[in-house]
């Protein structure tokens, strides 16, 4: 039980803290969304340009952080073949959505 909480726990504030300076640093080394306008109107998602993309990796930091510091605190708590499973997943699917958020940022 205790190591739930030290889980939940760390990844809560690892993203808390952790969001807000990613998104500052995304947005310094000009990591926005593009929004293309190339119709005679506004295009509906004009206000989304220069969101920062990639914000995805302070999720992903988070949960893979809060899933070993229970695992280090102490020798009882073993690496579960299903833990590594969803965790080589989550990194997995966090690869391929960088890929195609820095296909998209080169691109435009």
């Amino acid at each position: 039980m205790i190591s739930i909480v030290i889980a939940s726990g760390v990844a809560f504030w690892v993203s808390v803290l952790g969001t807000p300076m990613l998104i500052k640093a995304l947005q310094a080394r000009g990591m926005g969304q593009l929004i293309r306008d190339a119709a005679p109107f506004e295009h509906p998602h004009a206000t989304k340009a220069g969101t920062p993309t990639m914000g995805g990796i302070a999720i992903v930091v988070a949960g893979s952080m809060g899933y070993l510091v229970p695992h280090f605190r102490t020798d009882q708590l073993k690496f579960s073949r299903h833990g590594l499973l969803l965790m080589a997943l989550i990194l997995s699917m966090a690869v391929i959505g960088g890929i195609d958020d820095w296909l998209g940022i080169r691109k435009g």
